[in-house]
């Protein structure tokens, strides 16, 4: 390993030691630095909130965009915390719409757990790993230090994680089988071949059909889940949500547009909390030239 990697690694284990209230104060003090400066990552944000939210006020659309930079910026320094962190149970304040995926959980078929980008994503690993049988899957780095760390800091909460291949999809569908609880990311690109395009937000959008594939093949329960952050570094609410019914439609058109649609609903109880820093519309036409 070269001295850069050791080093990064060396310094987001020391960034894990921080409390929740330091790494909020950080994340204030980063966001008022940083909030003359247009950065890219700025300029994403201002476009997606611009066009998903077409009716909101400029002043109102600047007020959500300052926001959401700053969450951004938590949740960068909040990742140590989950990954290398202790006692993570500790920080999950209140649980809501647990008792019916237990419930669903019992009868013994397995659950898929669907963790969109909103609020702390990595409590959602951190806490079905600690409670249930788990297993998810990840985007494969390209490089070997970065694998391993991923492994180390996720596997440890006892979550086994599969990478996004096909090898890794079989795994998934292994797992399901077992009983287990299996993550994917809902909300991200999926690629040239692994989606269909419809509304998100009204916007064309790529979207994943994996979720349909396995849903209808595994007839597993679909629950969504996500972590808001309360304010300050107080802590966490951790939200399930029970899915539409249509996530599991044979027609992978109908299932990615009420996927979509759930993940809209959920977006808009905590709108800053989202990661409108992600480039979601990549592939999506725009009056004639590129979205971004």
């Amino acid at each position: 390993m070269k001295w850069g990697e050791r080093f990064q690694i060396a310094a987001l284990k020391w960034a894990g030691r921080l409390s929740l209230k330091n790494i909020y104060r950080l994340s204030r003090l980063l966001y008022w630095i940083f909030r003359p400066f247009n950065f890219k990552f700025k300029r994403t944000i201002r476009t997606n909130l611009s066009r998903c939210w077409p009716n909101l006020s400029p002043q109102a659309l600047e007020k959500l965009a300052q926001k959401v930079e700053h969450q951004t910026i938590w949740r960068m320094l909040e990742m140590p915390y989950f990954w290398f962190g202790q006692n993570r149970d500790t920080a999950l304040k209140q649980r809501f719409g647990e008792e019916a995926l237990k419930q669903d959980f019992e009868k013994g078929q397995g659950i898929i757990i669907l963790a969109p980008h909103l609020g702390a994503w990595e409590m959602v690993n951190c806490y079905m790993g600690m409670h249930y049988p788990s297993a998810a899957l990840y985007k494969p780095f390209k490089k070997a230090y970065q694998e391993t760390l991923l492994h180390q800091a996720r596997e440890r909460y006892g979550t086994e994680m599969y990478p996004a291949t096909l090898a890794g999809i079989k795994g998934l569908f292994g797992a399901l089988k077992r009983g287990c609880c299996v993550g994917v990311l809902p909300d991200h690109d999926p690629g040239k071949n692994g989606g269909e395009i419809v509304p998100f937000f009204g916007i064309p959008t790529n979207t994943t059909t994996l979720i349909a594939k396995l849903a209808s093949k595994s007839q597993a329960p679909l629950y969504f889940a996500f972590t808001e952050r309360l304010p300050k570094g107080e802590g966490f609410q951790l939200h399930f949500v029970k899915a539409s019914a249509l996530l599991a439609s044979p027609d992978l058109k109908i299932a990615a547009t009420a996927l979509n649609e759930d993940i809209a609903k959920l977006i808009a109880t905590c709108p800053e909390q989202y990661e409108w820093s992600y480039k979601r519309f990549r592939r999506t036409p725009w009056q004639n030239g590129e979205f971004y």
